[in-house]
């Protein structure tokens, strides 16, 4: 529907985008399967309001939907909560393998069981 108000919209759009940009971005929008976006109906003010966001996504290729956006957030606590647990263990079992020694469990450990 086109009416003043989605008028503009598409206007201020233009303004944030660049007239080169903005009508890729808006294709890009349509049909965007992120569940707010579908819910409302790709209303014009969505596109507006996540205009930068929707030119970043549209530039690389990959739309960014809820269920990304929760994959991501589990991925960076699951790094920040074992990385450091990790980097322990790494550090623990080269120390003991420059001792000439390997820890119950190591790769090392389990690579010698394997060849036997």
């Amino acid at each position: 529907m086109r009416n003043a108000k989605v008028n503009a919209i598409l206007a201020q759009l233009v303004e944030r985008l660049g007239v080169d940009d903005a009508p890729s971005v808006a294709a890009f929008f349509v049909g965007h399967d992120r569940a707010d976006y579908v819910r409302g109906t790709h209303a014009v003010e969505f596109l507006l309001r996540d205009a930068e966001s929707l030119r970043t996504q549209w530039a690389v290729g990959r739309q960014t939907t809820n269920a990304h956006a929760v994959a991501v957030d589990r991925t960076r606590t699951n790094a920040e909560v074992f990385g450091p647990l990790i980097a322990e263990a790494e550090a623990e079992q080269a120390a003991a393998e420059r001792h000439g020694e390997s820890l119950p469990g190591s790769l090392s450990e389990r690579n010698r069981n394997a060849q036997s």
